[in-house]
């Protein structure tokens, strides 16, 4: 089915109290995006998360949680997304698959979607960033859209919405609005991703990140002050999210929150992107881009 606001209210509802772990299977992905905070790439490696991760985590989640399978690009390793469906299956565990979609011209890895993995919600980027030919991803919406099982809905960076977006509003499909986080390749143009009120180590998402090679961060950062943990394996999960933010009532932030409060600058043209409006991008002056500069808090 298709992601409404009235079923994205009700999602939300949902997850709210639940806790999130996002499991970064690969850091290959079959394109290179600009903006890409994790810089995934077709020339990086092809190791993927092992089975023995995967075992520990799930040995230590239940469904209080819920489960991001994410990239890179998941879907090139189908197999690894089977394996961890299966486990949130077991357990009743609500968990979404992030993916630019490129399957989607791909009856075979479709069926699988359908058959095997079966997600909570198929969260697809959409965006001018994602070089992916838009007929794909309309194939995909229409191939979803009567299944009652599966939610679809989408990612679009804020200010970067895609060339063909309007394609796509015949469906009325609730977007997910993110903004630029300076990590990575997006690094290089947009060095400040905002999160105004307290002061916090992270970039706006409530939930943990465990990437290939067993590190723990909080989601979405790759400075060294975000890093929990150089190896999983040696943590207990719900004792570390304890102990970080996610118990500190001043940190009991909701997303409706957050999103009036989170801004991205890009320093190379000095363009204002808003979490909660994204058609709206300013140029800035030299004058207000000073005076921001002041009133910004890092995520580093």
């Amino acid at each position: 089915m298709l992601m409404t606001n009235q079923q994205m209210d009700f999602f939300l509802k949902k997850i709210v109290d639940k806790k999130n772990i996002m499991l970064t299977i690969t850091e290959k992905c079959n394109i290179k995006c600009a903006h890409c905070n994790k810089s995934s790439s077709p020339e990086n490696s092809g190791e993927v998360m092992s089975k023995k991760t995967i075992n520990y985590i799930f040995n230590q989640i239940n469904n209080e949680w819920t489960v991001d399978i994410f990239g890179g690009e998941p879907m090139l390793y189908p197999d690894t997304a089977i394996y961890i469906a299966k486990k949130c299956h077991e357990k009743n565990i609500m968990f979404e698959l992030l993916t630019n979609g490129f399957w989607g011209s791909d009856r075979k890895l479709i069926k699988l979607v359908k058959e095997k993995i079966k997600p909570t919600v198929i969260n697809f980027s959409l965006d001018s960033f994602h070089n992916i030919d838009y007929k794909i991803l309309i194939n995909l919406v229409e191939e979803f859209k009567d299944n009652k099982d599966i939610i679809i809905t989408f990612t679009t960076v804020i200010g970067h919405l895609h060339p063909k977006s309007d394609e796509f509003k015949k469906y009325n499909i609730t977007n997910i609005y993110d903004p630029l986080i300076n990590t990575g390749r997006s690094e290089k143009y947009c060095k400040y991703s905002i999160i105004r009120g307290p002061k916090i180590i992270w970039c706006g998402v409530l939930g943990f990140d465990v990437r290939v090679d067993n590190s723990l961060y909080f989601q979405c950062a790759n400075k060294n002050g975000c890093k929990i943990s150089n190896n999983i394996l040696k943590e207990n999960i719900n004792k570390i999210y304890n102990k970080y933010v996610f118990n500190i009532p001043k940190f009991k932030i909701s997303r409706n929150q957050i999103i009036p409060n989170i801004y991205s600058i890009c320093e190379q043209s000095k363009l204002y992107y808003k979490w909660n409006d994204p058609t709206y991008v300013e140029k800035l002056s030299d004058e207000k881009y000073e005076k921001l500069k002041k009133n910004w808090i890092m995520d580093s």
